[in-house]
């Protein structure tokens, strides 16, 4: 998902920061504020989201007021702050068009719809076993298969359901591999998608300062500072044990199959994980 925000970013007429995921740590707070019609509630809720943005890894060179932010929000609603504030990213980066990379807006959608009706997502999947790989020797989450393959069954099942429920000029469907096999077929895909024209310096997102400045930031975003690493799939097959492997297809197989990842195991194997 760094990659794929990375290569929007460079886009001229679209602005997305790293994410500090304020929905997921703030929105199920939202009524412990109280009346957000208050504007006293509502600027306390909007100060805690600005602490964590200052608090978050990847710091916001982004003057943001709080008083500016309660008066311009949409709506009065988490959500509704978050609007505020990414039009401000926005309109300090001169782009026509906001976005949020965070994975856990797969939750949200409808709280985007209620402020965006013409809203876009982009539900982006990478294969299971790959993303247990990856989610292993990362320093945000260094968890065992079964965790990543938990969250990627239940947001993944979710982002099916939104493609089934959702019209097809709303959603998007990208696969990381096709990604990186034809970086600029589906790039401009994707442009198509979001009524966007296809700009090729999006391919050298590398070159921009976001990019390089990830790298020095957490050793999980090293490849944000190089070109597309087209042969960055299937690492799992040395990565995982066969044991590993099963877990994970296992715990996935129902999405995997509807979004076409091969399955290495005999279904007949995969029992309820102990």
């Amino acid at each position: 998902s760094n990659l794929l925000r990375l290569i929007l970013n460079a886009h001229s007429q679209i602005a997305i920061p790293h994410p500090p995921h304020i929905m997921r740590y703030l929105a199920h707070l939202q009524g412990s504020y109280g009346d957000l019609d208050n504007d006293h509630n509502m600027r306390s809720l909007v100060r805690d989201i600005l602490s964590l943005i200052a608090a978050h890894i990847f710091p916001w060179d982004v003057p943001l007021d709080p008083d500016a932010l309660v008066a311009n929000a949409p709506q009065r609603s988490t959500f509704g702050a978050v609007a505020a504030i990414y039009e401000v990213v926005r309109q300090q980066q001169a782009a026509a068009r906001w976005g949020n990379k965070s994975t856990f807006m797969v939750h949200f959608t409808e709280d985007v719809l209620q402020v965006y009706p013409e809203a876009k997502f982009i539900f982006l999947i990478r294969d299971p076993r790959d993303v247990a790989v990856s989610a292993r020797k990362s320093v945000f989450s260094p968890c065992h298969p079964w965790l990543s393959a938990t969250l990627w069954n239940k947001q993944q099942s979710l982002g099916l359901h939104l493609c089934e429920t959702l019209p097809k000029t709303t959603i998007h469907q990208l696969r990381y591999e096709d990604l990186l096999e034809n970086p600029e077929k589906t790039v401009s895909a994707l442009c198509d998608f979001l009524n966007e024209e296809w700009e090729p310096s999006m391919l050298q997102f590398f070159d921009g300062g976001e990019a390089q400045k990830s790298p020095s930031l957490s050793e999980s975003w090293a490849n944000t500072g190089k070109p597309v690493l087209k042969n960055n799939t299937r690492k799992f097959l040395k990565a995982l044990s066969p044991a590993e492997i099963l877990l994970v297809e296992s715990t996935c197989r129902a999405p995997m199959v509807a979004l076409g990842y091969e399955l290495t195991t005999d279904p007949a194997d995969h029992k309820s994980p102990s």
